[in-house]
């Protein structure tokens, strides 16, 4: 890490969430020791362990391996490529891909946050104090840190140091888009630069000069402004925003406009007329290239005859379309569609906010009719549907997954899925191929069936039951987890009584 404006903000910001998790981070290595390596080999029932809410060791629907304890408190998963997840909700979790060599840990999402990849790290707490090494791995690598908007510190790309306190004065390098921003006891003086255009202000909104490669600009706010950019556009202010006016004078965009606040406006330009009248309430503008457009007035009545071609009765109904997207709504915020076309993929998406959400992703590829004419196949396969806060279905591929109650209100998203929606979730139905589980109240009941072969369903802690065909088949159920049961694999037959004494069929036997 560097520097000491870095490893004191990252240090005390970081120890709180390690402090306050740090029991919790012991009782799950415990658990999760427990129960041994969850390495994908395990596929066997000899892996299995079923106690319920309390502990459930399992091969998932999908081949990942799963352990979960206390309910939705403690849960591992390890998937088939290399990826691990490990969580004691909702005070931590991390997630590891040890194919690319990526690390995210998560601390009361969204409050603390620490991303890795290769040697970069990216962290924050409490979405204002953040931080980024571009390195780690070398001392005198670039990195940022911020406590948002009082401190920042961190070296550039170019390995210069700089340090700020806001409002009292300093430099911060490579933010908010700008190359370097300084200023001292701000706004008294305040100055910004980027791409060799250097802006200066003093009492900022107020006093400020811009000069540059092809551009100035000089404003006193808000009695006067005038910005040019070389010969082709020149732009002029006097009591913003009463009067405004522009020229024009690049190739093929000549001309010019004004506005006169709140009355009147008028552009005429190579390619467009526009008058306004009453401004932004009423607009009509006529362009050789995109035709008619306007506001009658705005934003009730909006029209557009391309580019986009929309046409608005806000907030009732509106419609608006770009090359490769459409989309529209009905009492706006509410109902919402849109659809997304790109040279492979087709997405249909479309919600009534905030208890429905739907979408489907269907890939576009050709196929000929039986007139030879092509034409385009969209089969889908992604498919996700929310009613909030009852569920939610999703489907990619072969897995699909439905899950109750479901009260994040919008689509998935990582975060709310890791780390707080098995607190809601209290039945789940998941199917890969021919396997599928479903469980309800955090393993209460829980059934698994893999293919044709074998099943098995339980319900903690009174009745569990199996069946398998493979290798001669076999069959086992047991009351109050083995006080009394019954065991067949093949055509040998096992009885349990009082957990510990079994009998088998075969021969006597009394075996503790």
């Amino acid at each position: 890490m560097h520097g000491i404006h870095y490893n004191l903000i990252k240090t005390v910001g970081l120890s709180f969430y390690k402090k306050k998790v740090f029991a919790g981070l012991c009782l799950m290595f415990l658990v999760l020791g427990f129960s041994g390596c969850t390495s994908v080999k395990s596929s066997s029932s000899k892996y299995r362990m079923d106690f319920g809410p309390v502990y459930s060791r399992e091969v998932a629907p999908d081949c990942n391996t799963r352990v979960t304890a206390f309910g939705p408190f403690v849960e591992r998963q390890a998937t088939t490529n290399g990826m691990t997840f490990s969580s004691f909700r909702p005070f931590y979790s991390i997630t590891k891909d040890s194919t690319q060599n990526r690390k995210l840990q998560e601390y009361v999402w969204p409050l603390g946050i620490i991303k890795s990849f290769q040697n970069e790290v990216y962290w924050h707490i409490l979405l204002a104090c953040f931080g980024h090494d571009f390195d780690e791995s070398h001392s005198g690598s670039r990195y940022r840190t911020v406590l948002f908007p009082f401190i920042f510190a961190g070296r550039d790309i170019n390995k210069e140091n700089y340090f700020a306190i806001f409002p009292f004065g300093g430099k911060i390098h490579e933010f908010l888009g700008q190359d370097r921003i300084t200023f001292l006891l701000f706004p008294l003086f305040f100055s910004t630069a980027i791409n060799g255009v250097e802006t200066t202000a003093i009492l900022w909104p107020f006093f400020s000069r811009t000069k540059g490669k092809d551009v100035s600009r000089f404003r006193i706010f808000p009695f006067y402004m005038k910005s040019k950019r070389g010969d082709r556009l020149e732009a002029t202010s006097v009591m913003w925003p009463f009067w405004t006016s522009t020229k024009h004078n690049s190739d093929g965009d000549q001309g010019c406009g004004y506005v006169l606040f709140p009355f009147f406006g008028h552009a005429h330009f190579t390619n467009q007329e526009t008058w306004m009248f009453l401004p932004p309430l009423f607009r009509f503008t006529d362009s050789r290239k995109d035709g008619k457009s306007g506001n009658f007035p705005w934003p009730f009545i909006q029209y557009s005859a391309a580019n986009p071609e929309k046409f608005y009765v806000w907030p009732v109904w509106g419609y608006k379309k770009f090359p490769g997207v459409e989309s529209s709504f009905f009492l706006w915020p509410i109902i919402h569609q849109e659809k997304v076309e790109r040279p492979d993929v087709q997405i249909n998406r479309f919600s009534v906010i905030p208890f429905v959400f739907y979408e489907s992703t269907a890939t576009i590829s050709k196929m000929e009719c039986l007139n030879d004419i092509p034409v385009d196949y969209k089969p889908v396969t992604d498919r996700y549907f929310h009613l909030w806060p009852l569920g939610s279905y999703c489907r990619s591929g072969e897995n699909s997954r439905f899950r109750t109650l479901d009260m994040w209100p919008a689509k998935q998203a990582g975060g709310i899925e890791r780390n707080w929606a098995p607190f809601w979730t209290l039945y789940s139905h998941l199917r890969s191929g021919q396997n599928s589980e479903d469980e309800l109240l955090w393993g209460l009941y829980h059934r698994v069936n893999k293919g044709e072969n074998n099943r098995r369903w339980s319900i903690f802690p009174l009745f569990s039951w199996e069946t398998s065909t493979d290798k001669g088949g076999s069959k086992e159920w047991n009351l109050f987890m083995g006080f009394f049961g019954y065991k067949r694999e093949d055509l040998l037959k096992t009885y349990r009584m009082l957990y510990f004494f079994k009998f088998r069929t075969n021969k006597e036997e009394l075996a503790p």
